[in-house]
């Protein structure tokens, strides 16, 4: 399972990656996601996006 916040390490087999986030009033942000692959980090950041908000990519970190 991938977990979303602020990581000082990364565990054994799993990733660091950054995700881009905006809201409909142009406000722009970065959140860490650490996951096994990118699709896993997808799935575990799109539930916590709240009305208005919308993920443009995830990058490796």
């Amino acid at each position: 399972m991938a977990e979303v916040g602020s990581f000082p390490t990364t565990l054994v087999g799993r990733h660091r990656f950054v995700a881009a986030v905006s809201d409909l009033e142009g406000r722009t942000w970065t959140i860490c996601v650490e996951g096994r692959s990118r699709d896993e980090a997808r799935r575990a950041l799109e539930p916590m996006l709240r009305p208005g908000e919308t993920l443009h990519g995830i990058a490796e970190q």
